[in-house]
């Protein structure tokens, strides 16, 4: 009998350590393993929209089929989840569960639905205020930075004001950066979504753009991430305190939804999605163009 990947053999009455009744692992190559991986991997990718995350799904499985060498068995699955639960985080442990329990499923092992997922803690959103990105210029701008300092600013109330994810920032070109204007224009192959939009930034935004692009080229971004390790306030979260902040202003929900890239499925979105350029600008302007970070006028 073969389930994908891995070769079964039946004993007569008896129940192998795989807990699938009555077989036991026999065969198993890494060729096999590659096939399944590689069909498993295309098939999901249909749906997937974000190739980060396709690599992540690839990275976990890879490092669980290393770990089955012989064949996938109950006990050595379990025993790898086991030490993934010891070493990982609460919800880091249950993405890559819930990852090796749909791809066994996949290969149609049965004991595939006793892997147990932790169900999720109570989660509340941090609150990102106006000090605590003004404390994370400050906090960038003191640390020991062989390149040009102006780049911290830059990015952060670029971040903080535009709605841009960690990544769409990262790969940004001067190209995409409309500093008459105060745009940002997202392609598609660099967004989540693999849909191209535009978005804005405010205007203290813009000056520090300006003081700082004048002396680049290139991505102006590009590998600037690992400078905030340690940092209490990541890059990711100054898109959490753009859409925090637009709330707060009473922004228009539709319009964030639509410069942060957000899906507009529901009907009332509908609406929204035909609005141009000059309408989200007009939205933006009233809303967050004045915002300042450094200094409150």
């Amino acid at each position: 009998m073969l389930v994908n990947a891995v070769i079964l053999k039946k004993e007569k009455g008896k129940h192998a350590s795989t807990g699938l009744k009555g077989f036991e692992p026999l065969i198993c190559s890494s060729e096999g393993f590659e096939r399944e991986l590689g069909l498993y991997l295309k098939k999901i990718s249909l749906k997937i929209e974000s190739r980060r995350w396709l690599k992540n799904i690839e990275r976990i499985l890879r490092d669980f089929l290393a770990s089955q060498k012989g064949g996938i068995s109950k006990e050595r699955t379990f025993n790898y989840l086991i030490k993934l639960k010891a070493r990982d985080d609460v919800e880091t442990f249950r993405k890559k569960a819930f990852q090796i329990r749909k791809f066994l499923r996949y290969l149609k092992i049965e004991w595939a639905n006793e892997i147990e997922i932790p169900k999720m803690k109570h989660y509340s959103a941090r609150k990102i205020t106006i000090d605590d990105i003004r404390g994370l210029i400050e906090e960038m701008e003191s640390r020991a930075y062989r390149g040009n300092k102006k780049i911290f600013r830059a990015i952060i109330l670029l971040g903080a004001s535009s709605g841009l994810r960690a990544e769409e920032l990262y790969k940004l070109t001067k190209n995409d950066i409309d500093l008459e204007n105060r745009a940002i224009y997202v392609r598609a192959g660099n967004s989540k979504t693999k849909r191209g939009r535009i978005t804005f930034f405010s205007r203290e935004a813009q000056e520090a753009l300006r003081d700082y692009l004048k002396d680049v080229k290139g991505k102006p971004f590009l590998d600037i991430s690992k400078h905030f390790r340690g940092s209490k306030i990541r890059i990711m979260d100054l898109r959490k305190f753009f859409s925090q902040e637009w709330d707060r202003r009473n922004g228009n929900y539709f319009a964030k939804r639509i410069l942060m890239g957000h899906s507009l499925r529901d009907v009332d979105a509908g609406h929204y999605a035909f609005m141009d350029e000059g309408d989200l600008k007009k939205i933006y302007d009233e809303v967050m163009a004045d915002l300042r970070i450094l200094s409150r006028v």
